[in-house]
């Protein structure tokens, strides 16, 4: 008994036994945000290839291969090619694609939902986190802007152009 109450009031070594339990909140902190970091990455990557896919959508809006050429120009923006193998962004699962066509108005509207798998969070039960995007796209007609020029410099002098320039 009088070694355990020697043990109990023992002072030496307290410091490094505090550090100790203090470093695991804080590496576990650390690897928390290393997961939403790899998570905004990825939201801020999906937003660009969802808002190119809707853009061209819009450009392609009468065109018979439009949902492929949206897909083709989304898929563009957000793989990643490997040797062999074609992925997402930082190997994200892409778990939807949805386009949406309002005619009357000329707007494409497309909307992804990503999964990227954890690295820390998934120590604490979480395997994976999910970024979605959605992105719409009004197709314009401004008709056509024409300009013509003729230069009636001297450096224009001889043949037909001497024409125009009187």
């Amino acid at each position: 008994m009088r070694r355990l109450w020697h043990l109990l009031r023992a002072r030496r070594g307290a410091v490094a036994m505090l550090a100790g339990f203090a470093a695991l909140p804080l590496l576990a902190m650390a690897g928390v945000a290393i997961d939403l970091t790899r998570l905004y990455v990825l939201h801020s990557r999906l937003v660009t290839a969802t808002d190119a896919a809707a853009l061209a959508g819009a450009r392609a809006i009468n065109d018979a291969d439009r949902d492929q050429q949206i897909q083709r120009w989304f898929w563009a923006n957000f793989t990643r090619e490997a040797p062999g193998r074609q992925t997402g962004f930082m190997g994200a699962e892409v778990t939807s694609l949805t386009i949406g066509i309002e005619d009357a108005n000329r707007v494409v509207r497309v909307r992804v939902r990503a999964a990227i798998p954890t690295t820390v969070l998934r120590l604490f039960g979480q395997e994976t986190l999910v970024a979605q995007a959605d992105q719409a796209a009004r197709r314009q007609d401004r008709g056509m802007e024409l300009a013509l020029v003729l230069d009636v410099t001297g450096s224009m002098a001889g043949g037909a152009m001497t024409a125009l320039r009187d």
